[in-house]
């Protein structure tokens, strides 16, 4: 960006707010293409939804989607650095930043144009169309 004016360095800030760089996050896929289908799918809930949630928060919101033992796999994703526990503040599931980016665009990719068919919503944009076209 150098040499760039600060108009074209606030439209790349927007743009990669929006969708980060793919080299960043193809290094971070690594990991994550690495768990299991469950381990998938506790890890883009926690990405999309839930970071920031206590513990008890999360793991009551994970049983009711997809019953018992999702503690296991929370522990699997503590273990593999991709979320960690915050014991200082009420035990708290947090994230890098960029690791929830990398789930929020790995559940973006999977329709990119129809957010309806998206199992997880985090873009008030996209819940706003969802539910202003029954999607």
């Amino acid at each position: 960006m150098f040499g760039k004016t600060v108009a074209e360095w606030e439209s790349a800030a927007q743009h990669y707010k929006i969708i980060p760089s793919n080299e960043i996050l193809e290094i971070l896929k690594v990991s994550f293409d690495a768990l299991g289908e469950e381990q998938m799918n506790v890890f883009l809930d926690i990405a999309c939804c839930l970071k920031g949630y206590k513990l008890t928060e999360v793991d009551d919101i994970l049983r009711a989607l997809y019953g018992n033992g999702k503690k296991h796999h929370i522990g699997e994703l503590v273990e593999k650095s991709l979320i960690k526990l915050n014991c200082y503040d009420s035990g708290t599931v947090e994230m890098h930043d960029l690791i929830q980016d990398m789930g929020r665009e790995i559940e973006r990719q999977r329709s990119p144009e129809d957010p309806g068919k998206c199992k997880r919503l985090w873009s008030p944009k996209d819940i706003i169309q969802v539910l202003k076209h029954n999607m």
